[in-house]
């Protein structure tokens, strides 16, 4: 049976959530959830490929497209393309029937799953394998999956110290030691959120000349409701 490997690359850029990492250790089914922008994925990412050599039969990966302009989707359609990534050829139409080869098919291995994006308790249960480590993303807490016997991890933004580092971490100078005050405010306007960290990093690593009081000022003028 194949052996797939489709998580994408872990986070080239990542500080502080040990606790978070920790709280994640020694459980079947995890919920990460937080608001959007937080770095629920990037958390997932970190711990998942820290533990590759748990899961030598594989990792399977889906974006369950919560946010996306074509909605959620369908537990059915997920089902199809792991079987296939399985190395099921035939996969038939009855999502029972999906759900029962799937379950068949991950029977006694030693594997993970990525559910990335997830919008519902609903659309995650038809998805859960007989065995392996499940890590379910999600804006919401999806306390249903309770019953199956989740562990909740809630990510909050990052702290100001936590910010400024990651800032320095993807500009990769000395910008945020020369101009700390401009540093602490262009964190403070990022309101913690790797995302919009990373893009205020990667606009000034591109821009080596430019300085964080002039990124700060152009924030503040017209880009601060983009971001």
């Amino acid at each position: 049976m194949p052996v797939p490997f489709q998580l994408p690359p872990a986070p080239r850029c990542f500080v502080s959530r040990e606790d978070e990492l920790a709280a994640l250790d020694g459980w079947s089914l995890l919920v990460v959830s937080g608001p959007g922008g937080v770095g629920k994925t990037s958390l997932a990412l970190r711990w998942l490929h820290d533990r590759r050599t748990e899961f030598p039969d594989g990792q399977l990966y889906v974006d369950l497209g919560a946010h996306t302009p074509d909605g959620p989707v369908p537990p059915e359609t997920v089902l199809e393309w792991f079987l296939h990534a399985l190395g099921v050829p035939d996969v038939p139409e009855s999502l029972a029937v999906r759900q029962a080869m799937f379950r068949s098919a991950t029977a006694g291995r030693a594997f993970a799953m990525l559910l990335d994006n997830a919008a519902s308790a609903a659309q995650v249960r038809p998805l859960l394998p007989a065995a392996g480590t499940v890590v379910v993303t999600s804006r919401w807490r999806l306390s249903p999956l309770g019953i199956e016997g989740a562990r909740f991890v809630e990510v909050e933004p990052l702290g100001l110290k936590d910010s400024v580092r990651l800032l320095d971490m993807i500009i990769k100078d000395d910008r945020t030691s020369t101009e700390p005050d401009a540093a602490g405010e262009l964190a403070r306007l990022c309101g913690g959120l790797p995302v919009a960290l990373s893009v205020v990093g990667a606009r000034l690593s591109a821009r080596p000349r430019r300085s964080l009081g002039r990124e700060l000022s152009e924030l503040r003028d017209d880009r601060l409701p983009e971001l």
